[in-house]
């Protein structure tokens, strides 16, 4: 098997221009078409953001806002009494309000919260844990 590989003789790779040209017009066309989905697909936004820091108040208390204290989670997606899901849940349905996108189900953000590659996932969890802080000095009362 090595003797007739090594006699294979491989042609040499010249760019085809008009292949390029072809495939990049393809996926020009097929991201305009997303962007026009997702055009039709967006809703308007139902709540008001000046309200938030009011309404979390309503429904946590301000107690809950003063004796609150930060502790490291390990994310699991399978076990559901410890509601990560259903943050994620949450948290995607507000973005989704605010812009102006259409919400999903529970079970739809569980199975995509199972398919998230690690690195992502781990870029994602930095960038919503700044996202929560900053939050959180907001939400604070003093």
């Amino acid at each position: 098997m090595a003797k007739i590989a090594d006699s294979f003789e491989v042609k040499p790779f010249v760019s085809n221009d008009q292949k390029a040209n072809a495939l990049e017009s393809q996926v020009e066309k097929q991201n305009k078409q997303s962007t026009e989905q997702q055009a039709d697909e967006a809703v308007e936004p139902s709540f008001d953001p000046s309200q938030l820091r009011e309404q979390f108040v309503k429904h946590v208390g301000v107690q809950a806002l003063k004796d609150f204290t930060m502790k490291c989670e390990e994310f699991e997606k399978d076990d559901d009494s410890n509601f990560h899901i259903d943050f994620i849940y949450a948290c995607a349905n507000i973005r989704a309000l605010n812009y102006g996108l259409k919400e999903m189900d529970w079970l739809t953000v569980k199975l995509k919260a199972g398919r998230i590659v690690p690195a992502l996932a781990t870029t994602t969890a930095a960038i919503a844990g700044l996202q929560t802080i900053e939050l959180l000095k907001l939400l604070k009362v003093d």
